[in-house]
């Protein structure tokens, strides 16, 4: 049903999106926008310049500029967000029920700021489906130890589309060293390593190389940002408010505290969670001089993932009579409804404190 019901929800808006030309009408551009659609017309043989961003969406873009398709790229981002809520679906089931799963995955599919960004020209929405897949993969390398081969590999893939992806495979190779010790011994994860580093670390030498050669060259300058930058925790306390939503707020705190208690029973599902979550909140918060509510579209579906707990914590209320479950069920509604807050386009440091006044 949910499915249906995002299908028809997304014909209209992707219908809104069709344009003569996407480089001169599409209204859902920015300056990163032109910079990305730049790489790909160079991929594509046109002479423009480059600034060296991940390939994976400059090749997307070449292919569809030498297809006479360009205008359907706003369709191919919705293709990936329906994408990205399957996979997220996939991971709920290894710990929930299919009505839990399906309602906290809505929630990431019908999340305004979710829906605005994937109008954007832009690689999130790509880069996430990536790190999804790859945290299921690693849910399921516990009990079949050749999907780390599967893990390392969706994130070399993904780091093509954004470096975000070095981050999580950081996060996740903290875990196995805390948590999944003996299977370093394995060489599965050992092979997968190797893999990912042809793939991703073939496209850091050719970037590197490149920017070594070409000192004085256009560079889109990522290493530049690294650093100590404790100035983003207000930037983010806002944004990940208005992110989550104020209403749906005690759904997820129930739901981190249920995640968190020492005796959950799927510590294999909670350290795939925690571990991406942790990482990259810890990087964008503290190492990342540039702060951008976009980034925490890469934690959001671990977010929800706390969600699903909350939700489990509400069905437990509801549960206990006709009056808990009218509350619940109220409640319930409400959420849904906040979740889907119009925010101002790319509206990134307000937050909704009734759906039509912003702080």
């Amino acid at each position: 049903v949910l499915i249906l019901l995002g299908v028809l929800g997304s014909v209209p808006v992707i219908r809104s999106l069709f344009v003569p030309d996407l480089n001169w009408c599409y209204p859902f551009m920015m300056s990163d926008s032109y910079d990305w659609v730049a790489n790909g017309l160079f991929l594509a043989g046109e002479k423009v310049a480059t600034t060296w961003r991940p390939p994976g969406l400059p090749a997307l873009i070449a292919a569809l500029w030498k297809a006479g398709a360009l205008r359907w790229l706003p369709v191919l981002n919705y293709a990936v967000l329906g994408l990205i809520t399957a996979a997220l679906y996939r991971l709920l089931r290894e710990r929930h029920g299919a009505w839990i799963s399906a309602a906290a995955s809505w929630f990431f599919f019908a999340n305004d700021f979710v829906q605005d960004l994937t109008k954007y020209v832009l690689a999130e929405i790509f880069c996430t489906l990536f790190i999804v897949l790859a945290a299921h993969a690693f849910v399921r390398a516990a009990r079949d130890p050749r999907l780390y081969r599967t893990c390392a590999l969706l994130l070399a893939l993904g780091f093509l589309f954004h470096h975000a992806t070095a981050v999580v495979g950081f996060g996740f190779a903290v875990a196995m060293v805390v948590t999944r010790r003996a299977d370093l011994r394995r060489k599965e994860p050992w092979q997968g390593l190797a893999a990912s580093a042809v793939v991703a670390g073939g496209w850091a030498l050719l970037r590197w190389s490149h920017g070594h050669a070409n000192p004085g060259g256009r560079w889109h300058a990522q290493e530049e940002l690294l650093g100590f930058a404790p100035e983003n925790a207000r930037f983010y306390v806002v944004a990940g408010i208005a992110l989550l939503g104020i209403a749906v707020l005690p759904l997820y705190g129930a739901g981190f505290l249920r995640l968190v208690k020492s005796d959950f029973p799927s510590p294999a599902y909670r350290v795939s969670v925690l571990a991406p979550l942790l990482s990259l909140s810890l990087f964008w918060l503290f190492f990342y001089d540039w702060a951008d509510k976009r980034f925490l579209t890469y934690q959001f579906p671990f977010c929800v993932c706390l969600l699903a707990e909350g939700l489990e914590s509400l069905l437990a209320f509801a549960r206990r009579g006709r009056l808990a479950a009218s509350l619940a069920g109220v409640f319930l509604g409400l959420a849904l409804l906040w979740n889907e807050i119009r925010y101002p386009s790319y509206g990134t440091s307000y937050v909704a404190l009734t759906p039509l006044d912003f702080f």
